[in-house]
């Protein structure tokens, strides 16, 4: 994929010269190249492509049914039912919370 992110890194920066010449005609290319690239360079730091042409199960989170100010909580289940065992996810000391419109992503 870096082959490809290259070659988009060179096209912006040829319509970048091109902008300051005074050709205001190629701004929103400049603007979707840069939405191209980030997009490109997100999968890839989070391998969401493939060679094995895999598919990944993105859910976006509906509004919690028990009331409008809820949050989703994500959960080590401890290998056990007995949810008194279970432990919140902590990352950096932050517990993860996720809200309505937050999208998961299983691979």
């Amino acid at each position: 994929m870096d082959i490809v992110i290259n070659k988009l890194l060179e096209l912006r920066e040829m319509i970048a010269v091109e902008l300051k010449q005074g050709n205001k005609e190629l701004l929103q290319m400049k603007i979707e190249l840069n939405r191209a690239i980030n997009c490109l360079e997100f999968c890839g730091k989070y391998n969401l492509f493939s060679e094995k042409k895999e598919k990944y199960n993105v859910i976006e989170l509906p509004e919690p049914t028990s009331g409008y100010f809820s949050e989703y909580r994500i959960f080590d289940d401890c290998e056990t039912e007995d949810r008194v065992h279970w432990r919140e996810l902590e990352i950096d000391g932050k517990i993860i919370m996720l809200n309505t419109g937050d999208l998961l992503i299983k691979k």
